[in-house]
């Protein structure tokens, strides 16, 4: 019986890196990912140094002139701890294959958001870990929400922010 079955990962993009981290069980250090599929990019990014016996993820990533080899062992080396902690609740929250993203927001834009916003961390973090959201979390997850859709807006609240573009 395989080390990885029964599985109770649903998304193709975690099994990914569930066959990945079987590979490593193997001996195999050095691994490489095809996909098309920025969400494997998010994911494979949180999960690289969770996973013991990879030496090297690489992901090849894109199609045609886009395609690109994404060295994921060294992109983690320079993300900072609050991102790299919240990066699967980013990848829930900007949208993901069982979640609805923000409409005509892509992963890229909410990713300028958050890097341009990082007092969403806490926030984040709030979400990924608690039943009850307070006040203060929800306010400042309403003003990320503002910036994924409008970067120079001083709206706090989504609310706000929608009245002011119909004024």
């Amino acid at each position: 019986m395989s080390s990885i079955s029964p599985c109770t990962i649903e998304e193709a993009d975690g099994r990914l890196l569930l066959h990945a981290q079987h590979a490593a069980k193997c001996e195999l250090g050095c691994i490489t990912i095809r996909t098309v599929d920025s969400d494997v990019v998010i994911i494979a990014t949180y999960a690289f140094n969770r996973m013991s016996g990879i030496k090297q993820l690489w992901l090849d990533f894109g199609v045609g002139k886009s395609r690109r080899v994404i060295p994921v062992h060294e992109l983690t080396t320079n993300i900072p701890s609050g991102v790299s902690e919240n990066l699967l609740i980013f990848h829930c929250f900007s949208g993901c294959d069982t979640v609805s993203s923000f409409c005509s927001i892509r992963k890229r834009t909410a990713w300028k958001a958050w890097m341009s916003f990082r007092e969403v961390d806490d926030a984040f973090q709030v979400l990924s870990t608690c039943d009850v959201i307070d006040d203060e979390a929800m306010k400042t997850v309403e003003r990320f929400v503002v910036l994924m859709y409008d970067r120079t807006s001083t709206c706090t609240l989504v609310n706000q922010w929608l009245s002011s573009c119909f004024d």
